[in-house]
This record gives C-alpha cells, structure tokens and sequence, in this order.
C-alpha cells in the first residue's frame, strides 16, 4: 500500500519547489557612522592691535572745551569771572609740597648728595618708597633682578631718576589732597603723567635730557590743581560743573597760576618759565625749546587721547617741531615712537 508520502502536496508548496530558486539578494551593510568626537573648538585669531587708541574715559580731556566761552551759562560767566578776579588778585592758596619732599628735593640738587641721607629720608615716607621702588622696577630702568629696598631702588634710578621720582609722587599727592571735583583731578593727573612720558620719549632723539624734560612735562599745567580749589569755594551750593565750564576755566587761567605755583615752590626758572608760558611757545623768549617740546607733547597727548588720528597725522607739520630744529625725515619716525608708547600704556606709568 503506497502511504502518504505520495499525498499530493498543497498547490502553493508544489508550485514553491516547481520554480527555480532566485538568488538570494546581496545586502551590503551600512557603514556605521562614526561616533561624534568633542573636538576642542577651533582657536580664533587674535583681533589686530589697534592702530590708534581709542578717546580716554572719565571726564576726556579737558582742552577740548578751553575755547568755549561764548557757549557757557550765565550762571557759569559769572562764576568765571569771579575766578579771573581771585587770579588778578591774587587771592587764592598755593599748596605746599610736604615737608620730607621738599628737603629731598634740596639734597638730590646737589650732585654730590650724601646718598644715606638721601635714603633715610625716602624710607620715612610709604607712598614716596612704593613709588621709588615701583619706578626702579619699571620697563624704564629695570636690570635683571628685582629691587626691593630703597638703596638699591636709588642706586639705579640714579639722582636724576630720583628726583623725577620726588616731582611725580608730589604732585600726585598735591592734586589728590583736596577733596571733591575728583573726575577733573584723575584727568589733570592722567594728563601731567601722559604729557612728562611723551616728553621723555622726545629727549633722546632731540639730544636733550630725558629726565629734565620729564619734570617739565610733569608740572607744565600744574596752575590746573589750585584752580580747582577755586571753583570748589567760589561756587554756590548744587553748581553743576559741567565739562566745558571746567574746560573754559582751566585753560583760561593754568599758566598763570602755574607760574605762581612753580616759583612759590622754589622750583628752577626753566620749569616757572615753561608752567607759565606753553601755549604760546614762541613767546617764551628764555626757554623758547624747553616750551616749544612741552607745546609738542601736550598736542599729542591732545590728539591721543581724543582719538584724533587724522590731526595727531598732521603733527608732522607742526610748528614746534621746526622750532626744535628736528629735520623733516625723523618727524615722522618720532611721532611714530611716541604713538606707539602711548598705545603700550608706557607713557607716564612709570611714577603711578
């Protein structure tokens, strides 16, 4: 008997194993993809120095507004004119420098300065030893160790060094005793320093003495300081003293106060000289260079720090650079020189 291995089959299965079998499709697997990596982003370029530096802060610079008398209030014409009257007159208080300065200042005129003497009187003075030693240990005079006691900080700065030291921290300390009207002082300060570093970096060139011409840039516009102790008594309660009135009344009267200032504290005629007779440099017959290079400095710091490209440019032509007889090729270079300090942040931070 044949069995059911002979049962016939379901027709899809039969016709299934009827049919030749098709090959079987070839896959090709995916590549994976790859495991995302945290990769460090990427370093950016550093932004270009800028080629000029931008206005300074706070109040600016004050000379901008020194010619503006037609544009102030009433109120502030007649508070101008009591100032001119105080300043005719001569009514008004000098400040003095302190006392251990003052001796400081007379020993190191003497070129053969008893140098422990020197020493033991800066050590009496904190503010006086942290500027000496800041000054010591500056791009200026830096050696190759670090100082860090007054005898040494004296040995390098050498008397010179030293007394542009004294002037510095004098009259820092002489424009900061008086109290209120604080935003003009930073700026007469940030001015004074700028305008004595650009002063230095114009000596070596012109063959003159870096440190002599320091003090003259230091204390060019020193009148500024009691002209705002002036203000501050002369004004009635609430005065806003706007920029332009301040700017009016500095630039009216500074060289004439300065020149009171300067001789009162018994400094040389040079300095007297050029505090009182900047502006007009060809008017200072005496130290007609001495003024003229003041002149020069004082303009650039003018154009430096109102972010006046276009005018500091137009420096080359300037007058006080034919005064001091500075050939037309080196113009250029100089105002280069001093720029570039003044974009470093070298130019009056030596002293504070």
């Amino acid at each position: 008997m044949v069995f059911s291995l002979f049962k016939k089959l379901p027709d899809d299965l039969r016709r299934a194993r009827a049919e030749p079998r098709q090959p079987a499709e070839r896959v090709t697997p995916r590549p994976e993809a790859p495991t995302p990596r945290n990769e460090p982003p990427a370093a950016q370029a550093p932004a270009p120095a800028p080629s000029f530096p931008e206005p300074v802060g706070g109040v600016g610079n004050l000379d901008l507004f020194q010619d503006l008398k037609d544009g102030l209030e009433f109120e502030e014409q007649a508070l101008l004119a009591r100032v001119g009257e105080r300043v005719e007159e001569g009514k008004f208080e000098l400040p003095h420098l302190p006392s251990t300065q003052m001796t400081l200042l007379e020993l190191t005129s003497n070129p053969d300065a008893d140098m422990g003497k020197v020493e033991r009187h800066v050590s009496t003075d904190l503010a006086l030893t942290a500027s000496i030693l800041k000054a010591a240990n500056s791009v200026l005079y830096s050696g190759t160790r670090k100082v860090e006691d007054v005898r040494g900080a004296i040995l390098r700065l050498g008397l010179r060094g030293l007394r542009s030291a004294l002037y510095s921290c004098s009259l820092k300390g002489v424009i900061f005793r008086a109290k209120g009207l604080d935003q003009y002082a930073e700026e007469i300060w940030r001015q004074a320093r700028s305008v004595a570093g650009a002063a230095r970096a114009l000596a070596v060139p012109l063959c003159l003495d870096p440190e002599r011409v320091f003090v003259l840039g230091l204390l060019h516009d020193v009148g500024k300081v009691p002209l705002l102790a002036i203000l501050k008594k002369e004004a009635p309660p609430s005065f806003d003293f706007r920029r332009p009135f301040v700017g009016v009344v500095l630039g009216a009267f500074h060289e004439r106060v300065g020149r009171r200032l300067t001789a009162n504290w018994n400094l040389p005629e040079e300095v007297v000289e050029v505090s009182g007779c900047h502006h007009d440099f060809g008017a200072n017959t005496g130290f007609l260079k001495s003024a003229a290079l003041v002149n020069l400095a004082h303009r650039q710091d003018l154009y430096l720090s109102c972010g006046e490209e276009a005018k500091y440019e137009s420096l080359i032509e300037y007058p006080a650079l034919a005064a001091l007889d500075l050939a037309e090729n080196f113009r250029k270079p100089l105002l280069e020189a001093v720029k570039a300090s003044y974009l470093a942040g070298n130019l009056g931070s030596v002293f504070g």
